[in-house]
């Protein structure tokens, strides 16, 4: 057995030869920042010296070329910088100036009423007295409309100022960032020249000021640092070089086998992918309501944004009494709507519990019209709730319920057991999707984006932005205000950027938003190969457009 001691002291080496080189790694970056601070600290010093070595002076000229270059760059960032605030202090401007305007024709309006008011009363004595009082109404009516007109100026104004300032906003940043990237390459690219100095007046110790004895000091001592490291690297390359290597080779040998052998046995035993839902490959449409988030959000209050969707997942339980409520267990319901069978396509719904479903189901029973039916030929023996062919229930999972019509819930069984195919999305675009879950309320993904509509046959988004994708990803995140992503798969990068573009003119427009005062304001927009992701707000009137439409989101039947 001595071949497994020489192979465990190796391995100790080994690893000693590793921290080793991670120490030699670090201590060569504290001599870099040590020779980039003495090359700072001496640069001002070098300016008025005649007669320095060749090698100093080469240094210095790049360093001083970078500083030129990082000066210009730097200054037209403070220019843009500057315009950036005057455009924002007009908009302030015009905003305020619109407000008071709508402020004082509203005034002048209640004033308007206040004397019809006055003028009514004093109708009848005017014509006993024989005094014509339709002149002064007509007055009236006529200064009314003249400040309801101001008003709407005032309202025009305002949207016309703040479109404006966007705009231009739009266009300094299609400006700023590009200089702002340059002012971080410039500046890393002259650690360099600045480093290349350091390390030429580590020669010529004479030429550093008084100031940079520090930074001195700081080099000489990782020099130091380094010499002893390579040192015990070499000392322990020697003790390896005389181990037997047919030892070697077998503990390695060993080691790995039983690594392969664990490893295998781990891939056994999580060989199902988690983040999967057990739904067939048929599934079209996918939504997912995170009901605690739903509810943290005031979801069920009626007067709340969010309410449509909460009724939307809350109807999915209403049938079974053990998750009505909805049941404070029920974390998240998915609904998918599989491809079409004469005039409805398949529905399929998952419930996914925070502890285990078989409550659920043991709850279900003949007091609720729910009775047990077991099918060992097809469905693997296990069992089903039924109350009739409409409403079923099923295990799928220790913490996932399928609920729906008994040829649904059959259905998700079979692909739970491996008999029917699961529903795949292509990989990245789908890891990307399930990483929204985190904090988003509701999501959505679909591979006809074209055919989106909400539950009375109108288009969720645009058609023009819905035909320029093949595959579409929604999240929408409770907030104040609300935030809400949207996924595009297309087939290329160059598409990808024609979208990109394309989304970000008018992101309003793309989301059908048409009520009074509704907006959509992009915070950002990322592309990543054929991927691009899109983050925006939502106000308060455009949420309580679009998230009902959201949440009753079916696919078009021809």
């Amino acid at each position: 057995m001595d071949f497994l001691s020489t192979g465990l002291q190796e391995f100790g080496r080994r690893l000693r030869r590793q921290k080793l080189r991670r120490s030699l790694g670090q201590a060569r970056k504290r001599l870099a920042q040590a020779e980039s601070d003495l090359g700072a600290l001496t640069l001002p010093t070098l300016a008025g010296r005649a007669e320095l070595p060749p090698e100093v002076e080469q240094a210095r000229r790049k360093a001083l070329e970078l500083d030129g270059e990082i000066e210009r760059t730097s200054a037209a960032i403070v220019e843009l910088e500057a315009e950036l605030a005057s455009i924002r202090g007009r908009e302030n401007a015009a905003v305020r100036a619109a407000e008071e305007r709508t402020a004082s024709s509203q005034a002048d309006e209640a004033a308007l009423r206040q004397q019809q008011l006055e003028l009514r009363k004093g109708a009848e004595t005017s014509a006993a007295l024989g005094v014509p009082g339709k002149t002064a109404f007509v007055n009236l009516h006529e200064a009314e409309k003249s400040a309801a007109q101001a008003a709407a100026e005032a309202q025009q104004s305002r949207r016309t100022a703040v479109t404006e300032a966007t705009r231009s906003v739009a266009e300094i940043h299609q400006r700023l960032v590009p200089l702002r990237l340059d002012l971080a390459r410039l500046r890393q690219a002259q650690r360099q020249p600045l480093r290349e100095l350091g390390a030429v007046l580590g020669r010529f110790e004479s030429l550093a000021p008084a100031e940079a004895g520090l930074a001195l000091e700081r080099r000489r001592e990782a020099l130091r640092q380094i010499n002893s490291l390579e040192e015990r690297l070499e000392g322990l390359k020697h003790l390896s070089s005389a181990a037997d290597p047919q030892n070697v080779r077998l503990s390695i040998f060993l080691f790995v086998s039983l690594a392969t052998i664990v490893g295998l046995t781990l891939l056994l035993i999580f060989r199902a992918p988690p983040s999967r839902d057990w739904l067939p490959a048929d599934s079209q449409i996918v939504s997912a309501f995170h009901l605690p988030r739903l509810q943290a959000a005031g979801a069920a209050n009626r007067e709340s944004a969010w309410n449509a969707v909460w009724r939307d997942a809350a109807d999915t339980l209403g049938p079974y009494p053990t998750l009505a409520g909805p049941a404070p267990e029920v974390r998240r319901v998915v609904i998918a709507l599989g491809e079409s069978k004469g005039d409805a396509g398949s529905l399929y719904r998952l419930v996914e519990m925070n502890g285990a479903a078989a409550d659920v189901i043991a709850g279900l029973n003949e007091k609720h019209g729910f009775g047990m039916r077991y099918d060992s030929k097809s469905l693997g023996g296990l069992g089903i709730a039924e109350r009739n062919a409409a409403t079923a229930c099923a295990q799928i999972g220790y913490s996932t319920l399928a609920l729906g019509e008994t040829a649904s819930v059959s259905q998700m069984i079979r692909v739970r057991l491996g008999l029917a195919p699961d529903l795949k999305i292509e990989e990245l675009f789908f890891t990307k999707f399930q990483r929204l879950d985190r904090g988003s309320a509701i999501r959505l993904i679909t591979r006809q984006p074209r055919e989106l509509v909400t539950a009375s046959g109108e288009p969720i988004i645009a058609p023009d932005l819905a035909e320029r994708s093949g595959l579409l990803g929604i999240a929408a995140y409770p907030g104040d205000p609300i935030v809400l992503v949207l996924l595009f798969g297309t087939k290329n990068d160059a598409a990808s950027n024609r979208l990109a573009a394309f989304f970000a003119e008018a992101p309003a427009r793309h989301l059908r938003l048409q009520g009074a005062g509704a907006e959509a304001n992009i915070l950002a927009i990322e592309q990543r190969d054929s991927s691009l992701e899109c983050r925006l707000t939502l106000n308060e009137a455009a949420a309580r457009e679009f998230l009902p439409r959201l949440g009753g989101a079916r696919l078009q039947r021809q």
